[in-house]
């Protein structure tokens, strides 16, 4: 009964992982696509300024367009910080799952091992009931 209460537990553990590993998985691609974002805004407006110290007419223009960008990356870069926050509380929940996971293989082996010395243990009895009448009925010739 134990072991397939044990077997039960670590496969839901395992499933509970899996769920926490995707995740992660979602929240890591949600951080590098925002910091591309930010990246690549960052590129433009650097383009942007450029392009206005070289054609002066456009400056006005180009200014404006600089501050939106520069607002978006403001925008992005608080996104960034609570993406990592949750990404921290994921991998924290990952790294405790794995833990009880741990905690029930081992018990699962544990367990696996008694059984094994009580079948150990009784083969042995049994080897030394058969070697006992042997030798009774060795003395008894």
């Amino acid at each position: 009964m134990a072991r397939h209460s044990l077997q039960t537990l670590i496969k839901r553990a395992k499933h509970r992982m899996d769920r926490v590993q995707k995740e992660l998985s979602e929240q890591q691609a949600a951080y590098n696509q925002t910091r591309d974002k930010i990246e690549t805004l960052k590129g433009n407006i650097v383009n942007e300024r450029q392009l206005g110290s070289e054609a002066p007419e456009l400056a006005l223009s180009l200014g404006e367009y600089v501050k939106v960008a520069q607002h978006q990356v403001e925008l992005y870069t608080y996104q960034l910080a609570q993406i990592t926050t949750s990404l921290d509380a994921t991998r924290k929940r990952l790294m405790t799952l794995f833990a009880e996971s741990k905690r029930y293989e081992i018990a699962y082996e544990a367990h696996l091992a008694e059984e094994q010395a009580h079948r150990d243990h009784l083969e042995r009895q049994e080897l030394d009931e058969i070697a006992g009448v042997q030798h009774h009925r060795a003395h008894l010739k």
